[in-house]
């Protein structure tokens, strides 16, 4: 894993992990139904990209034109920075600046299990073919659910996050809070951010109090410090934004 850390562009977080997530690393957002993990990867996403980072986003749990008009709605959307598919305009010599590409892997793609075995693959050429700088997998819970064999599944993504590791992309993996089979993703990811909503109280932040509020963990972060504690977030039309005193 590298050293130089990558600032996620998500207000607030980069301070929880001191800096950003460490290059080439591979961190899990966990949180329930409506904690913002799709969101909080968009947001990366597109930050990256406006960086001149090259962006895979899959999404398995959400067919990409659903995504994409989700995300439209978000501030910092930039059709401009869209590959192939939803932005026609899109031209071969845009390449070589920073773009996200989104990879359709719903549900309603994937057929048997056949198919979501060669899934991880997949992601490995396309990664390779475009010398992908960041990955991002929203949601990994959609791929456990349609597997059933969990020593092959864990032993793909062992190899998975070990070959994504050595390319030096950082990952982003999204799961369910509830995803049993997340727990294999926990132990294997370099970093973890548990998102969570949760009855309102002294974490919260001033106007939430006495209603359901949000807050963010990182539980884990190998290869640096990070801050210990759960913090009190929000989610607007500009995305995630995390309060840190």
């Amino acid at each position: 894993m590298g050293k130089d850390a990558v600032n996620t562009g998500i207000a607030g977080l980069d301070r929880l992990l001191c800096g950003g997530l460490p290059k080439g690393s591979t961190a899990l957002v966990s949180g329930p139904p409506g904690a913002g993990k799709t969101v909080m990867a968009l947001q990366y996403a597109f930050h990256q990209a406006a960086r001149g980072d090259r962006v895979l986003f899959v999404s398995t749990c959400e067919p990409i034109y659903k995504v994409n008009k989700f995300a439209s709605s978000l501030s910092f959307y930039d059709l401009d920075l869209v590959s192939g598919g939803v932005n026609l305009e899109f031209y071969e010599p845009r390449l070589r600046q920073g773009y996200v590409e989104f990879q359709d892997y719903s549900l309603g793609q994937i057929v048997d299990e056949h198919y979501v075995g060669d899934f991880f693959d997949g992601i490995q050429k396309k990664v390779t073919r475009r010398s992908i700088d960041h990955l991002i997998v929203d949601s990994i819970t959609s791929i456990n659910m349609l597997v059933s064999d969990e020593i092959e599944r864990r032993k793909k993504t062992l190899l998975f996050s070990a070959w994504a590791s050595r390319m030096g992309c950082t990952t982003l993996l999204t799961a369910e809070a509830d995803d049993a089979g997340a727990g294999t993703e926990r132990y294997l990811a370099d970093g973890i951010i548990d998102l969570c909503r949760e009855e309102a109280g002294p974490a919260c932040v001033e106007g939430q109090r006495g209603r359901v509020c949000r807050t963010v963990e990182v539980a884990k972060l190998r290869g640096k410090g990070h801050l210990e504690g759960r913090y009190p977030y929000t989610i607007t039309g500009d995305g995630v934004k995390i309060t840190v005193p």
